[in-house]
């Protein structure tokens, strides 16, 4: 019985001082930036912003507050356009 109380007494000052032990904060280094596509120069206040993609290079140029540039280059980029216009022109047909 005096075991497991000594035990007990053991294991939650451990966990006290576990849940009040101070983490130190992880600094991550600011990702480099990834340039625009096509040595586009963007002008003042414009972001580019990398997105993920499948089988594509997919993005944006962006102004707070302003215009929205998005982008989607690669071999495969216009076959989903493609596939609607045909599938249009059998309905028209």
């Amino acid at each position: 019985m005096k075991f497991s109380k000594t035990l007990l007494a053991i294991i939650f000052a451990l966990s006290a001082s576990y849940a009040f032990a101070q983490t130190k904060t992880l600094i991550l280094p600011k990702p480099t930036p990834v340039p625009p596509p096509g040595n586009i120069k963007l002008l003042a206040d414009y972001i580019h912003e990398r997105k993920q993609g499948i089988d594509s290079a997919i993005g944006e140029i962006s102004k707070k507050g302003g215009l929205v540039i998005r982008y989607d280059i690669g071999a495969m980029a216009g076959n989903y356009a493609m596939g609607i216009e045909g599938r249009e022109k059998q309905n028209l047909l």
